[in-house]
């Protein structure tokens, strides 16, 4: 998590909710950026949610193997698959207007 350092330090637990009430929600955020960990630790099927995006103008972008995935956020929501037993890390950053 080092390239998330000042994220870390300056950041606080955050309140996150998104569509599917099966998946879990986790989120540290500061005023600018957040990290946001879906999991689906349930076998159930429905792995599909849509979260809020946190910051106006932001993005958001899938982190794994160290690398960062832009996600596309429409009308200020963005939404994702989570397969069954896994759970997947996003970073947001806010826009200009955040």
């Amino acid at each position: 998590m080092g390239g998330y350092a000042r994220l870390l330090e300056q950041g606080a637990p955050r309140i996150c909710e998104g569509s599917n009430v099966e998946l879990s929600y986790t989120c540290f955020a500061s005023e600018s950026e957040a990290l946001i960990m879906v999991g689906k630790f349930a076998r159930t099927q429905n792995a599909t949610t849509t979260l809020p995006a946190i910051f106006a103008d932001g993005e958001v972008r899938e982190v794994h193997d160290g690398k960062e995935e832009a996600i596309g956020v429409e009308d200020g929501k963005w939404s994702i698959d989570v397969p069954p037993g896994e759970f997947r890390l996003y970073y947001l950053k806010g826009g200009k207007d955040s």
